[in-house]
């Protein structure tokens, strides 16, 4: 055999595997078993937690389930509680007649009778949404609140009810009066009412003697009390004849309070006739004794502008102050207008300038010291004839405008403004 060339290489020896000692062996077996018991217990922990949370999605779906179910149930009252007091049900088999229809103006496309489609209410509860949603949505609050919706609707329809008329006719065919009485009753009646004076003046003796001495018999105070409702509602068509004559007019509206814990709804209308004198009068006081939700006073207000006779004109604006309820009342009304009371803003800038509290004075102290001695001095002259007597004199001697002395009010914020306007306007 021929010897290898010099230089060149030979074959490669193989080197020897190594073979694992009893003692590596182990060790590689150990690690495989903790690794495999740890992926054991990963597993599990994963399984735990996947089957926990499915458990927790399936009791809160559960829950979901029973609380839609709760929902429907109380829906279901719900609508059963306002569909059983807006429906009553007709002489026809499956028709309802609604309670609210003599509200409804007949060019509305209210329908006489309602039918019930089977024997669920949805198709009433259409009506009512359709027609009477205001209506609807005030009493789901009652109900939301846990009030009595039946009771809360009948004083509802109190409250959307017009006032009933009167009548001069009926004072005077109950007492049978001669004309000339009947005129000597409002003159005296005119006089109460414009110096405000109680009615229990005609009680007094110094008034029934004076009457005595004059020749005149007048009736007690009962009597011209009952005079009182028809005279009222004399003016009350007078104005709203000027109203109507101007075309348009404006809203405001606030909830008051009386002392005895009633609860009253005051709407004052504001318009111009065409001579460009303003119209500023309260003509409704309403007694409210349901919730004043803002659909309830939006009802109300409603009513009255349709029971004087002034839903032909145009509707200017609604004014409120920042009260939620009068504020939702405010856009049902008038939803195109977003403006301020500007009398509430007013009143504000006079109490801080002029008026002030003890923990914030007046911005303008000066001002309003002038103011109050301005008052003072206007209560010293009213309660001296001698010196009214002296200002009218006055007054015509210097051809100057005729001024009114009218009792200054601390409580009402107008007062500050028309006395301070008056002493600048005579100056």
């Amino acid at each position: 055999m021929k010897a290898a060339a010099k230089g060149t290489l030979g074959p490669r020896k193989k080197k020897p595997v190594p073979v694992p000692s009893s003692s590596s062996s182990s060790e590689v077996e150990e690690e495989s078993e903790i690794q495999l018991h740890d992926e054991a217990v990963a597993h599990e922990v994963e399984d735990r937690e996947v089957r926990e949370e499915k458990e927790k999605e399936k009791g809160e779906e559960a829950k979901k389930k029973e609380e839609k179910k709760k929902r429907k149930v109380k829906a279901e009252r719900k609508r059963t509680s306002v569909v059983q007091y807006l429906f009553r049900k007709s002489d026809k088999p499956g028709k309802y007649v609604c309670d609210l229809q003599e509200f409804m103006d007949p060019a509305s496309g209210h329908p006489l009778e309602v039918a019930q489609m089977g024997k669920t209410t949805s198709n009433l509860l259409e009506h009512a949404r359709k027609y009477h949603g205001p209506v609807v949505d005030g009493l789901v609050k009652a109900y939301n609140e846990g009030r009595d919706v039946g009771q809360e609707y009948k004083a509802l329809r109190a409250v959307m009810a017009p006032p009933k008329p009167v009548g001069m006719e009926r004072f005077v065919s109950v007492t049978k009066r001669s004309d000339i009485l009947l005129r000597r009753h409002l003159s005296l009646l005119t006089f109460l009412i414009a110096n405000q004076l109680p009615f229990n003046v005609i009680n007094s003796k110094q008034f029934t003697v004076w009457m005595g001495a004059l020749g005149i018999e007048y009736p007690s105070a009962a009597t011209m009390k009952k005079l009182l409702a028809p005279f009222h509602e004399f003016v009350v068509k007078q104005i709203e004849k000027s109203v109507i004559g101007a075309g348009f007019f404006s809203t405001t509206f606030d909830l008051w309070t009386s002392n005895t814990g009633n609860q009253y709804l005051a709407v004052t209308y504001h318009s111009m006739d065409k001579e460009f004198n303003l119209i500023a009068t309260p003509l409704d006081l309403i007694p409210v004794e349901c919730s004043t939700f803002g659909e309830f006073i939006y009802l109300a207000v409603q009513a009255r502008i349709k029971a004087h006779g002034f839903d032909d004109s145009l509707y200017a604006a609604a004014f409120s102050d920042s009260g939620s309820n009068v504020v939702l009342a405010k856009s049902y009304l008038t939803s195109d207008d977003a403006e301020p009371c500007f009398n509430h803003d007013l009143k504000h800038v006079i109490e801080d300038v002029l008026v002030g509290t003890d923990a914030t004075p007046a911005t303008c102290p000066r001002a309003a010291k002038d103011c109050a001695a301005l008052a003072l001095m206007i209560t010293f002259v009213r309660a001296s004839d001698a010196l009214s007597s002296r200002l009218a004199r006055k007054m015509k001697q210097t051809g100057s405008r005729k001024l009114k002395l009218i009792q200054f009010n601390a409580t009402r914020w107008e007062k500050p403004l028309c006395l301070y306007d008056a002493s600048l306007g005579s100056a």
